[in-house]
């Protein structure tokens, strides 16, 4: 079969994580974090974990950032609106996902929030010059897709996260593409929200996504049962559990950890192969 949607979501998954998926079903099929009793302590380590697991691998400050949603798409709209300053200023590009553009769209009708959408240069990047010369008094934020599904380029993250701290605004990385396919370190990178899909770089299954937070703190979107502060009736804003209401997917963030495990462990070699697959294309 030959396969050419692996930017929408990979098809072939490594056995490592069909394996981890069937025991998250059999084996772990508990509610974490949830009870007291063995096997829901034993499915919580398995949540455990994956955050570990993800910290190491995007360079975060340290697991409890780590964020479990149902897809990247959520993660961005938690790093978003969870940041709101009305009447505030958003820096991003034309070749966002709609995850981003639809969310700015309706920021500018419910909160008066204005933004700057920047086009890319011949080569695909957006200039620095650009972003430094759209920075208002009232930019809080900018946004950017670190490597684009249309086009395939790949921005200057690195500097981009360095005006971000110069200017004291908060950084968001779409790491949709390019989690799995680049080094990604949120602290070298000065990256304050970083959104994952589980399903297509790092090799795990659908329905499961990350927002990993470094510097920063998000604000609940949902409100529901997260297994702390339960005898509350007032969302509770610790991190990450606050962020989390509602039954986790045990299945799916085991299959994730599988994944991202393996994509750890031969980066260099899936690295190569997509670089030769790429030559063989262009050629």
């Amino acid at each position: 079969m030959i396969y050419l949607d692996n930017c929408s979501t990979t098809h072939q998954k490594p056995k490592c994580v069909l394996k981890a998926i069937k025991k998250g079903l059999t084996r772990y099929n508990y509610n974490a974090g949830r009870g007291g009793y063995n096997n829901a302590i034993l499915a919580n380590l398995k949540v455990l974990e994956l955050r570990d697991s993800a910290t190491i691998f995007f360079g975060a400050e340290n697991s409890s950032n780590v964020i479990i949603t149902k897809s990247c798409t959520e993660a961005i709209n938690i790093a978003i609106r969870s940041s709101i300053k009305p009447n505030g200023h958003i820096i991003s590009t034309i070749f966002e996902h709609n995850s981003v553009l639809r969310t700015l769209d309706h920021l500018s009708k419910e909160h008066n929030i204005t933004y700057t959408l920047l086009s890319p240069n011949n080569d695909g990047l957006v200039s620095i010059k650009d972003i430094i010369n759209n920075i208002r008094e009232n930019t809080y934020m900018i946004i950017v897709n670190h490597i684009s599904n249309v086009t395939g380029f790949k921005q200057n993250i690195t500097e981009i996260g360095e005006i971000c701290k110069k200017h004291n605004l908060i950084f968001v990385v779409d790491g949709a593409q390019s989690a799995g396919h680049t080094n990604i370190n949120m602290r070298e990178m000065n990256i304050n929200y970083l959104s994952i899909a589980g399903h297509k770089g790092v090799l795990g299954p659908q329905g499961i996504g990350l927002l990993v937070c470094n510097n920063t703190k998000p604000a609940p979107l949902i409100f529901g049962g997260t297994g702390t502060f339960s005898e509350s009736i007032s969302q509770p804003i610790d991190i990450p559990e606050g962020i989390e209401s509602g039954t986790m997917s045990i299945a799916n963030i085991m299959g994730l950890n599988a994944g991202i495990k393996y994509v750890s462990k031969n980066f260099k070699k899936i690295e190569n192969k997509i670089q030769k697959l790429t030559n063989y294309l262009i050629k």
